[in-house]
């Protein structure tokens, strides 16, 4: 059982750290065959969710932001977990669906999913990694609501100084990893105030940052993020290049469902 918490994590950390998606995918295989083997069906939820997203953004799915494919159903997987794991898991699912409804401009998805689960999850996954992604595209997804309905909620703006304080601690704590992110969060904080000098900025050392520490997704979103910038102040060149760089990166990493969205969208 140990074993496979170590392979569940092991993959989490190449997922989150930028391992190419199909590389991943095939490790994953490997790993789940092995629990199974095993006997360990029920510790190998946490390994089906993380499947079941990389599949997601493969293309892989009839639906990109939903949990559905060859790895499971999310309708109906909650009732395949054992009674001790169930909150633990509903909570790993929702970080993932966040993931996913983010990733593919699911802003209100997100919002909802995290508006059930902020004040839980500090609990539950106390001490997890996916308790930082939470945090992230929590705050990531207020910023978008409010750019895109030029209206600043008081509920909103807190979700995103609450985020970005913890943020700070943990990009503190460890730069490498966590340090894009803030930086990203900033740029898109800025952008909303009408900041744009120091947002660009912002988005430029999120994006160095993330090349810096190999994690080619983050890479990418902060590029397409300040494309979106760039596109609401007219600047269609720099947009255009930024988008490019998304899409191929988005590519590199082996997402063609994202790949794919933007090049249907721009």
């Amino acid at each position: 059982e140990y074993v496979l918490y170590s392979m569940i994590h092991f993959s989490e950390f190449s997922f989150f750290a930028g391992q190419p998606l199909a590389l991943l995918e095939d490790e994953i295989n490997g790993f789940i065959d092995y629990a199974v083997s095993l006997g360990q069906y029920h510790s190998n939820h946490e390994m089906i969710l993380l499947h079941q997203c990389v599949l997601n953004l493969m293309g892989r799915s009839d639906n990109p932001v939903i949990l559905r494919g060859t790895a499971m159903n999310e309708d109906d997987f909650m009732e395949q977990v054992a009674p001790e794991s169930t909150l633990n898991t509903l909570h790993l699912m929702y970080v993932w669906r966040m993931l996913l409804a983010y990733t593919f401009g699911e802003y209100k998805a997100v919002v909802d999913i995290a508006d059930k689960s902020r004040v839980s999850i500090k609990e539950v996954l106390q001490g997890q990694p996916l308790l930082v992604f939470h945090a992230f595209y929590d705050a990531l997804a207020a910023c978008a609501i409010i750019r895109e309905s030029s209206a600043v909620s008081r509920k909103h703006k807190k979700v995103i100084k609450t985020s970005m304080t913890r943020m700070k601690r943990w990009a503190a704590s460890s730069s490498s990893n966590f340090k894009n992110k803030l930086l990203l969060l900033e740029a898109e904080y800025d952008a909303l105030r009408g900041k744009k000098s120091s947002a660009c900025k912002a988005y430029d050392a999120s994006i160095g940052a993330a090349h810096e520490s190999g994690i080619v997704q983050e890479e990418a979103l902060a590029y397409e993020r300040a494309a979106l910038f760039f596109i609401k102040l007219g600047d269609e060149a720099k947009a255009s290049h930024y988008l490019a760089t998304a899409h191929q990166l988005y590519l590199d990493w082996g997402a063609d469902a994202k790949s794919s969205q933007l090049q249907t969208q721009y």
